[in-house]
């Protein structure tokens, strides 16, 4: 009897030995295409950081006293610290990425003709979600060719580190063209979307229109409050239109180049461009991935 029980519990322990091997090497493939072949879903930082210099001096252009100075961002790249959690679960993969952000914010205050910006520290949270399926017979630009493939993605949210600070924030975000071939309203960007039916398509030259809902609870008392941009291809960013109210505004953009990009949604106080040097840098993100075929 003793010797069952003790041949049992060793056919137990190899069991959950080899379950145990076969996640980890489930975890390792979902891993590489994080990495890899489906990295640029995991990555929205080259629409989002900026050579700088190249946008100039706008005079408060909503009437207010607001100016616009010249501003641009440098992430720290790779991300000081990512975190990628795989939970594997038969042929499901449930993927949270978060990174810990940190860069600097440049602000030149001085119309001169010479670039010469104080410097402000960044540092922003970002969290981007995703699911990954197993199926050999799966066709995907992104998998790994031995049965995983991306099959739905988030869009990327950055957020203030130190909470307190970020007085911004986005509540709605409309996506669509002037054909109405996509037309949706994105809310929640923890919102998980199917890669092959739900994430846009566009082709080059289309034109994309956006509608941003945000609110700004800061006090400071700048008209207007709040700046959005729309960061987008590389290297490109464009101002939105305020309607009025400093609640919504309107854009868009032409897709340039094939592959996988983001519409990065870019919401700044306005306080921290008025200055060079204070610590007040104080934004929200996000960033909505589409294809270009």
């Amino acid at each position: 009897m003793h010797k069952i029980t003790i041949f049992n519990l060793s056919l137990l322990f190899l069991v959950l030995m080899f379950l145990s091997c076969a996640q980890q090497s489930d975890r390792d493939s979902v891993n590489d295409l994080i990495n890899g072949n489906a990295g640029a879903f995991f990555n929205p930082f080259a629409e989002m950081s900026e050579s700088g210099g190249n946008y100039g001096m706008l005079s408060a252009p909503f009437g207010g006293d607001a100016h616009i100075y010249t501003w641009w961002r440098e992430f720290k790249l790779p991300p000081d610290d990512r975190l990628i959690t795989i939970q594997v679960a038969g042929d499901t993969a449930n993927v949270t990425v978060s990174d810990d952000i940190t860069g600097h914010f440049y602000v030149d205050t001085t119309d001169d003709g010479i670039l010469n910006p104080g410097e402000k520290d960044m540092h922003h949270s970002g969290l981007i979600y995703a699911e990954f399926l197993y199926d050999p017979n799966h066709q995907s630009p992104y998998s790994n060719g031995q049965g995983w493939y991306l099959s739905q993605i988030s869009a990327y949210e950055f957020r203030m580190y130190e909470q307190p600070k970020q007085t911004v924030e986005i509540e709605s975000i409309r996506v669509h063209t002037a054909d109405e071939s996509f037309d949706y309203t994105y809310t929640d960007p923890a919102q998980l979307y199917d890669v092959e039916t739900e994430v846009p398509y566009f082709q080059v030259g289309d034109v994309v229109y956006v509608d941003v809902t945000c609110s700004n609870s800061s006090t400071e008392g700048w008209d207007p409050p709040t700046f959005v941009y729309l960061h987008y291809n590389l290297d490109s960013r464009d101002l939105f239109t305020d309607t009025g109210d400093h609640q919504h505004f309107t854009g868009s953009w032409v897709p340039q180049s094939p592959g996988v990009h983001h519409a990065c949604v870019d919401v700044i106080d306005s306080a921290c461009i008025q200055n060079e040097t204070e610590d007040d840098y104080n934004a929200t993100a996000w960033a909505m991935p589409y294809i270009v075929e």
